[in-house]
């Protein structure tokens, strides 16, 4: 039996530099998108959940626009 599965196209446009929020570390920022991005589980929430809890995830989503099951 074929499973149904739901896919998504993510596009990045380019801000100005003073339009991104600041970070404190260079390192933990690539190391977060690096979580994100690398690993095999298909969910942002999921891939990012040993950098901080669920719920602080899913209002991060919320707070940009973005459902919590992306």
């Amino acid at each position: 039996m074929l499973q149904q599965v739901d896919a998504a196209i993510v596009k990045f446009r380019l801000k100005r530099a003073e339009d991104y929020p600041s970070v404190s570390s260079t390192k933990s920022f690539f190391s977060m998108i690096n979580s994100a991005f690398n690993g095999k589980r298909k969910m942002l929430r999921r891939s990012l959940q040993h950098i901080c809890s669920s719920s602080e995830i899913e209002n991060a989503l919320r707070n940009i626009g973005l459902r919590p099951t992306v």
